[in-house]
C-alpha cells in the first residue's frame, strides 16, 4: 500500500476497494474509533469486577464444623 494512503472496503465483499489519500475525516474517524475502543474496554473491566462479586458472592463458603 502507498505511504499516506488507506484502503478501506464497504465490508460487503464484492464492493472494490476504495483508497482514501489522508483525508481528515479518516483521522476523525479513527480518533472516535479509539475512544469507543476505550470506552468499551473499561465497561469490560467493571463488568469484569462485578461478575467476580457475584461469584463470589454464590459460592458457598463452608460452613462451621
Amino acid at each position: 500500500m502507498v505511504s499516506g494512503s488507506r484502503e478501506l472496503s464497504s465490508g460487503r465483499g464484492t464492493t472494490p476497494s476504495v483508497v482514501v489519500r489522508d483525508d481528515p475525516r479518516v483521522k476523525v474517524l479513527e480518533d472516535q474509533l479509539a475512544a469507543l475502543q476505550a470506552l468499551v474496554a473499561g465497561q469490560q473491566s467493571k463488568t469484569d469486577a462485578v461478575e467476580a462479586r457475584v461469584l463470589a458472592l454464590e459460592t458457598p463458603k463452608p460452613g462451621p464444623g
